[in-house]
Order: structure tokens, then sequence, then C-alpha cells
């Protein structure tokens, strides 16, 4: 409703949006990040979406390389591994 009449939502309604919905958030990105894969659309280098830079976070537990991926793919992941 907020895209009628030229309204626009200020920085805290976005960040308690981000807040509220970050396990939804998190899903689409893997699901986005899963298509352009298999969609060979991208070296996975940085995601800009929607003019918005997002930081890699590359830790050991959230680490997943094209094989643990497709593994995942294959065994009906509903969460990424070493997510809570």
């Amino acid at each position: 409703m907020w895209l009628m009449k030229k309204l626009r939502p200020d920085h805290k309604t976005i960040a308690d949006f981000r807040k509220d919905n970050a396990g939804a958030l998190r899903e689409v990105f893997r699901q986005f990040v899963f298509l352009c894969r298999e969609l060979d659309l991208f070296g996975g280098e940085l995601i800009g979406v929607d003019s918005t830079k997002l930081r890699a976070v590359n830790s050991f537990e959230n680490n997943i390389t094209k094989t643990v991926a497709e593994k995942g793919e294959r065994q009906g992941w509903k969460e990424s591994p070493g997510q809570d």
C-alpha cells in the first residue's frame, strides 16, 4: 500500500521489516543464489538486489560449496546449513 500516492517507508520501517522477516529474506536470497547458479548467471563474487549491496559472510559454518549445495538440493534442504 505504501507505493500508492508516492508514499515511501522511512528507514525504521524498512529496518523493522528486515528484522521481522529475517528468516524469510534469508530463504529468498538463498533460493535466488541457487537459481542464478543453476542458470550460470554469475561467478558468485557480488550480488546486488534492488540497488542493495550485500556483504558475503563466508565463515566456516556458512560456507556452501557448489558440491554441498547440489547435495543439499537433492536432500531437500529447508534451510542453509549452519543457520539456526
